[in-house]
């Protein structure tokens, strides 16, 4: 990277190298367009926090690029309040990969994502095969052209450990450890289309396939760990992953809403008043201040830490951010697939359910909205840390143990909705193993570790002067079973049809407030009834279903 410095202004952003700046006057010359890259202005630097602002302008001289011999050079006088300070550019390679060559790619991949849009319909160059693929043949194409490799490496599992001959072994050893190789130069380098490199490619997996035929001592059945390696775990968070990619790309388009810009501004300021000339500084002190003191505000040292590093990073590059949002969807969507595997007992529901969460348009602030993004790491933490316990649980093992207390508290320090992890614990506990275990928890040492986050963060945050109950975030403890009821109605519409149930659920919210009296005949009515039905029909339920209920 190189070292350069730049002008800030409400509307623009220029980079020019630091060689260029003089006292007095300034003069910007636009810089040529790197590689014959079509990239977009403004965005190929990494902002420095701890930067000074190296000189402040009331004006400065900008000559655009001459595009012909013949034309003569123009400069322009832009007025204005302007800073400089010194950042990081992108190197070319950076900037035209990122930039120009994947952003097209992805592009034309997107007109036709099942069989690509052709050959040759991403022009010369994408620096990436994968890429390549995704916009040419599409998502069947690359399924079938990485078929081959993944056949050709179950016939080598199957057939190796029957090769004596030690330099036959060598030679299938190395040359799939070449290919592995390719695969990872793959992700910067056209290389599986270039001539060069497929000739003797395809030529070595003819030798190689050859020789395995040469020793095979049974016949191979394909379809058994075809069926087996399609249906793993591993390739169920692969089609996680695609579907993320797939389906979410538009949102790293999306600009900062809403609260975005106060948690933008107290990375910016670290919450110092601006006022007095003090700018925020990334050092321990400012860290442990998170931790020490919330100002009145909630107690989210982890989201404010979060928010201070990107911004340091990746200042207001908004795509950064909604990538990290969806990379933590994605991430809690394969928790989810795995507490499912637990809870249902049943590989298919599990997979279905992890597919509908991730699909669901109830997600839409967490997954939309950047500001938001603690809460998605909250979920993260709070699920590994459920998944630990089982774990520990079914194994005894103290690693396990250790992992649920750090990712519990960890969920803690994102967001305060944290606190209802041991809920989970008790009611897998309850679900599936009965009272004797919940028991256990207050007559043995385990409820005490397991809580003694809780424990620590409550004091953290009595100690920081943080946010508690009262204002908009208060409850009402009479009004908290209707608002338990009608948050519950409302996140079962939400969950099934989206923001679509939001017009009706504000009617009913709305009537509800008004009549409340009626609402809790209704609600002591609808009560009793269920109650009724459950103690009718639970005998007919099995009991695995029915601890599947419960803990549901």
């Amino acid at each position: 990277m190189n070292d350069l410095y730049r002008h800030a202004s409400p509307a623009a952003s220029l980079v020019i190298p630091y060689d260029r700046i003089e006292d007095d006057p300034v003069l910007f010359v636009e810089p040529n367009a790197p590689n014959g890259e079509n990239l977009p202005q403004g965005t190929g630097y990494i902002n420095l926090g701890l930067s000074p602002v190296a000189r402040k302008l009331g004006h400065f001289y900008f000559q655009p690029v001459v595009k012909t011999a013949t034309t003569s050079a123009e400069v322009f006088v832009i007025n204005g309040d302007f800073l400089i300070k010194r950042v990081f550019t992108y190197d070319l390679s950076f900037t035209t990969r990122f930039q120009g060559e994947w952003p097209r790619a992805i592009e034309t991949f997107r007109r036709n994502i099942f069989i690509g849009s052709g050959y040759g319909s991403v022009g010369l160059a994408v620096d990436n095969s994968y890429l390549r693929m995704l916009a040419e043949v599409g998502l069947l194409g690359i399924a079938a052209y990485f078929s081959l490799f993944i056949i050709s490496a179950i016939y080598a599992w199957r057939v190796l450990p029957g090769i004596n001959d030690q330099k036959t072994r060598s030679f299938v050893i190395g040359f799939t450890a070449g290919v592995g190789g390719l695969l990872v130069n793959a992700v910067f380098i056209d290389v599986f289309e270039t001539s060069k490199v497929a000739f003797v490619l395809w030529l070595l997996f003819g030798v190689m396939l050859g020789t395995l035929t040469l020793y095979r001592r049974q016949p191979f059945d394909l379809v058994k760990p075809l069926r087996t390696l399609f249906a793993s775990p591993v390739a169920i968070i692969l089609y996680l992953l695609v579907m993320t990619l797939v389906l979410f790309p538009a949102v790293a388009r999306n600009n900062f809403v809403g609260d975005d810009f106060t948690w933008l501004r107290w990375a910016a300021d670290c919450g110092k008043n601006i006022s007095d000339g003090t700018r925020c500084n990334l050092n321990w002190q400012t860290i442990v201040s998170y931790f020490t003191q919330a100002q009145g505000f909630f107690y989210r040292p982890g989201a404010k830490l979060y928010f201070l590093l990107m911004y340091s990073l990746f200042w207001l590059n908004q795509s950064v951010y909604h990538h990290a949002a969806l990379l933590l969807h994605f991430g809690v969507s394969v928790l989810v697939f795995f507490l499912a595997r637990k809870v249902l007992r049943n590989f298919a529901g599990a997979v279905l359910t992890a597919v509908v969460f991730l699909l669901l348009s109830g997600h839409a602030e967490p997954v939309f909205w950047v500001s938001a993004t603690g809460f998605l790491f909250a979920s993260f933490f709070s699920l590994a840390s459920v998944l630990w316990y089982i774990s520990w649980i079914e194994t005894g093992r103290r690693f396990s143990l250790l992992l649920t207390v750090v990712c519990f508290a960890l969920s803690l320090l994102f967001h305060e909705l944290g606190v209802v992890t041991p809920l989970f614990y008790f009611l897998y506990s309850w679900s599936f193993s009965g009272l004797g275990w919940i028991r256990g928890w207050f007559t043995r040492w385990r409820g005490g570790v397991l809580l003694l986050p809780l424990l620590i963060y409550s004091i953290a945050r009595y100690a920081a002067d943080s946010h508690w109950l009262s204002g908009d975030y208060n409850y009402n403890l009479l009004k908290l079973p209707f608002n338990g009821i009608g948050n519950g109605l409302g996140y079962v519409l939400l969950g099934l049809l989206g923001p679509l149930s939001m017009p009706f659920l504000t009617i009913l919210r709305m009537a509800a407030k008004t009549h409340i009296w009626a609402m809790t005949i209704v609600s002591i009515f609808a009560g009793l009834a269920v109650a009724k039905a459950w103690k009718r029909y639970r005998d007919r339920i099995p009991v695995e279903d029915r601890a599947i209920w419960l803990f549901g």
